[in-house]
């Protein structure tokens, strides 16, 4: 009769991760380019948890900042409840227009999209701009 509620329990943890819940996980397996990506850009910052689902990882840093990656390690979003510490992983071309059209702004989220780049500031702005660096939308 003690085997029935353990079966229930590995079951519910079974269903989770097939459903596609979070997983935490060491952040040695995450993927190779998520690990050098976040070496190159956050090498300051400790990894405090990675969690995989099941068609992404993400990662939380010591400094708040957090960072979603695909599945093969390409950066999708990285953003922080305070200016990003480092925005060197986007276009140059990008940052530019960012600059030009708001220079005192920080920089507080930074998502991919398939040709865009989505920037949210301190302003409460969102940028959507080209991959050549056109501004293409402005929300609020």
């Amino acid at each position: 009769m003690k085997k029935l509620p353990l079966a229930i329990v590995l079951s519910g943890f079974v269903g989770a991760y097939a459903l596609g819940a979070d997983v935490v996980i060491q952040h040695s397996e995450l993927p190779q380019k998520a690990q050098q990506f976040i070496k190159s850009n956050f090498a300051k910052n400790a990894i405090l948890l990675a969690e995989k689902s099941f068609d992404e990882y993400g990662v939380k840093l010591a400094d708040e900042v957090e960072v979603e990656f695909t599945q093969d390690g390409e950066w999708r979003s990285v953003k922080s409840y305070r200016p990003l510490p480092n925005v060197g992983f986007v276009p140059k071309k990008v940052l530019d227009t960012v600059k030009s059209k708001y220079p005192q702004a920080s920089v507080m989220k930074v998502e991919k999209e398939w040709k865009s780049y989505e920037i949210g500031l301190d302003n409460h702005k969102k940028l959507i701009i080209d991959e050549n660096g056109t501004l293409v939308a402005e929300k609020m």
